[in-house]
């Protein structure tokens, strides 16, 4: 069952694909997903050709004369998917717009929106990277961005990780990543990473220093963290009583922390926003920073 539906939602997994290698790589990642849920997988194509290197040079040119490009670039995507989950129904979709703006609208519609992070040289991989940002900050839905070691299997080996703060916006990531792991037969781990608030120069700098007026000391801001993830590994065991579950908190810069704890997990799940009661940190700046340094797929959930 997925955070805004119920067990017979037929909303299909939508990704994004441009022919990079790292769009592949989503490609295979959304079919397994897809395929696990048992729906349908769109794979779009959004790109506008107005002022391209085209037959006579570059220069504006009609649809029309990218339209067989388009369509074999399609046919690999679906070759791809079929390639990773076979008999999975596949459906492809050329837009001529913006992809940002395509993929943005199409999550409305979507359970799951999947997308590539990065390309072959650094001007592929900056304009990947900005569409990643630019989609899961604005999707309706949550947005996977396929990074590190795609092809690790979901299992009791390949957990996956949702990071929380005790904010509402975590544990509407822990209701998905736990989802996302009782579908798979997955464990759970659930991760609190504190800051080290009182060391040296720390209080002059922090963000959100309103928060530490609530703290005397480390000792309170762990005992804070394990109660959130007491509470978080709770409500993953009642919305999925079988599931098995791991707690733990740890200390230092989130993101970093978050993506230590990841090395061995399959899927890394966070939520978009929240400002938890003892991070004093928001969310946002946390998956945005996970989505350069993860070393495994990255969940985002709005």
């Amino acid at each position: 069952m997925t955070e805004n539906s119920n067990a017979a939602d037929t909303r299909p997994v939508v990704v994004g694909y441009d022919g990079s290698a790292s769009a592949g790589r989503a490609v295979a990642w959304a079919a397994g997903e897809a395929r696990q849920r048992g729906v349908r997988l769109d794979v779009v194509h959004a790109a506008q050709y107005a002022f391209v290197a085209g037959p006579l040079g570059t220069g504006p040119y009609p649809d029309a004369v990218f339209e067989k490009e388009r369509q074999a670039l399609l046919d690999a995507a679906r070759e791809l998917a079929l390639e990773t989950a076979p008999g999975l129904e596949v459906a492809t979709h050329d837009v001529i717009a913006g992809p940002v703006t395509t993929l943005t609208e199409r999550s409305k519609q979507a359970q799951l929106l999947v997308l590539g992070t990065r390309g072959p040289n650094e001007l592929e991989a900056l304009v990947l990277a900005s569409t990643a940002y630019a989609v899961a900050a604005h999707a309706a839905c949550p947005v996977v961005v396929v990074r590190g070691e795609h092809d690790r299997p979901l299992g009791p080996d390949r957990p996956v990780l949702v990071g929380v703060d005790g904010s509402e916006a975590s544990m509407r990531a822990v209701r998905f990543a736990a989802d996302v792991a009782a579908r798979a037969g997955a464990r759970l781990a659930v991760v609190a990473v504190y800051p080290e608030f009182f060391a040296p120069g720390w209080s002059d700098v922090a963000p959100h220093r309103d928060h530490l007026d609530d703290w005397s000391s480390d000792e309170a801001i762990r005992a804070e963290a394990q109660s959130v993830i007491v509470a978080a590994a709770q409500a993953a065991r009642e919305r999925h009583p079988d599931l098995a579950v791991d707690a733990e908190t740890t200390h230092g810069r989130p993101a970093l922390g978050l993506a230590r704890a990841a090395h061995a997990a399959a899927l890394l799940v966070v939520g978009s926003r929240g400002r938890g009661a003892f991070t004093g940190l928001v969310l946002g700046s946390v998956s945005h920073g996970l989505l350069h340094i993860a070393p495994c797929p990255v969940a985002v959930v709005r």
